[in-house]
């Protein structure tokens, strides 16, 4: 479909209704579904399809919104954004609610609902606190046939591609080719038709109420002003200590007043006006090369023991060969190990002084240190110091120029600090290093990052970022 008089007024209706951005080069996207629009709605032509959508007909708006939006999903999609709720957003919140504050969600742009649902089944198993009389849902999204389908609870076996069988068994019954969720789950997630560019909430919500939103690939459709817009709404829904979490692929500018805390393989965000929590580093897993001195770089949580035995996370395969091994040689120097250990403990309880002189100490005792020089980079994003972030990670990529997780957090940081011609670099430093490894590889310091999932995620920040120069 070549833009001309009706696809221009399409593009732009799009934009003002519902804040997506299909310029002519992305417009594609959807041209064979928007152009089957006419023939199924009785209509002459796709101008008299936009004319009536102008005129807010409810009909033609529900179907070029079924056009418009994709519902591809499943549970437990990007797992380490959960792990992330597991490890330290939960019991964060946990402490910020108390013994008897509500956890109110709001799952924005649930599709079908996959996700809405993960979120209760994974609060069930690591909040069980808040199960089942503390916790509210309110998943929201435009397109109204999603809705139905997320309503009635009833998937397919390619909702569960990504999901342990142990999840199935727990939370769904069989009915027929297809599983139904379970009534105790659709008890606390409450589903709302809602446009984000409505610069309005949810009716299930009021200001100041959401503890945690999940908006996840749908800021990647707007335009930077719409971006913007929905981010205000969103701080306006949130706690002053809630947490939000976005895509992988996902940032704007504005995101940058925001505070950010990483964890392995994803970021998430709490608004700029709130109280500095404990932030969450990121757990880094041993080394899977082998080693000459241990790496036992993990932060132990006291997650709160579930009332009925809790699904255990599913065991990494044996023997996987290593991914990416340093280039520069190991010394032994007896203890390090457990040092970064400590230092890892201290910045996760807000200590970063000691938790950096620690770092500090086992990088001059051993500069062939990359887990050391990675940890640092890792405190210095976290406190926004860019400089001393950009300097301990170059240090760990002239150790390690394989390492990936490295080269892909050094571009945040150039992101972050405003250098967006350096972030392009990077990212384009991490597919041409990732182009030739296995996608289901997992990266060395990852804790369970594949090599596909990276590349994916530096792609997208790479076109974005190119577009917008």
């Amino acid at each position: 479909m070549t833009e001309s008089g009706p696809e221009t007024a399409l593009r732009q209706f799009i934009e003002n209704h519902y804040g997506m951005d299909y310029q002519p080069d992305r417009l594609p996207l959807v041209t064979s579904r928007l152009n089957l629009l006419p023939a199924r709605l009785g209509l002459r032509d796709l101008a008299e399809v936009v004319n009536q959508a102008q005129q807010g007909h409810p009909a033609i708006l529900t179907e070029l919104t079924a056009a418009l939006t994709i519902g591809e999903t499943y549970f437990l999609r990007e797992r380490s954004q959960f792990e992330a709720l597991r490890q330290t957003v939960l019991p964060q919140l946990s402490r910020l609610l108390g013994t008897t504050g509500n956890l109110v969600i709001w799952s924005a742009g649930c599709a079908t609902g996959e996700e809405a649902y993960s979120l209760a089944m994974w609060t069930r198993e690591y909040a069980p606190e808040f199960w089942p009389d503390r916790i509210r849902i309110v998943a929201t999204d435009i397109n109204p046939h999603f809705l139905e389908r997320a309503r009635q609870g009833l998937y397919s076996t390619r909702s569960f591609r990504q999901t342990e069988p142990m999840w199935q068994e727990r939370y769904f019954q069989r009915k027929g080719n297809d599983f139904q969720i379970d009534p105790g789950l659709r008890a606390v997630v409450h589903f709302q038709e809602h446009n984000l560019s409505s610069a309005a909430l949810p009716k299930e919500l009021t200001a100041g109420q959401a503890a945690l939103i999940s908006c996840r690939n749908v800021f990647i459709y707007f335009s930077l002003p719409k971006a913007h817009q929905v981010l205000d709404l969103f701080q306006q829904a949130m706690l002053p200590d809630g947490v939000l979490m976005l895509g992988h692929a996902e940032s704007m500018p504005r995101l940058r007043k925001w505070r950010s805390f990483y964890q392995p393989g994803t970021f998430y965000y709490q608004p700029p006006n709130g109280h500095d929590p404990e932030p969450a580093l990121p757990k880094m897993s041993p080394s899977r090369r082998p080693a000459r001195k241990p790496r036992p770089i993990r932060t132990v949580l006291n997650t709160p023991a579930a009332k009925f035995e809790p699904i255990a996370k599913p065991s990494p395969p044996q023997n996987r060969q290593p991914d990416f091994i340093p280039s520069a040689p190991e010394k032994n120097f007896h203890g390090s190990g457990t040092s970064l250990a400590q230092a890892q403990v201290l910045a996760n309880q807000g200590k970063f002084d000691a938790a950096h002189e620690m770092v500090q100490a086992v990088s001059e005792q051993d500069r062939t240190s990359v887990d050391a020089h990675f940890l640092g980079g890792v405190i210095a994003t976290q406190l926004r110091n860019w400089p001393d972030a950009q300097q301990a990670l170059r240090k760990a990529l002239y150790l390690d120029k394989k390492l990936a997780l490295g080269h892909y957090l050094l571009a945040v940081v150039h992101e972050r600090s405003g250098d967006p011609a350096a972030a392009i670099r990077g990212y384009r430093n991490v597919c041409k290093l990732l182009a030739r490894i296995q996608s289901s590889h997992e990266l060395y310091l990852g804790d369970g990052m594949t090599a596909g999932r990276l590349r994916e995620m530096a792609e997208a920040r790479q076109q974005e970022l190119s577009t917008s120069l």
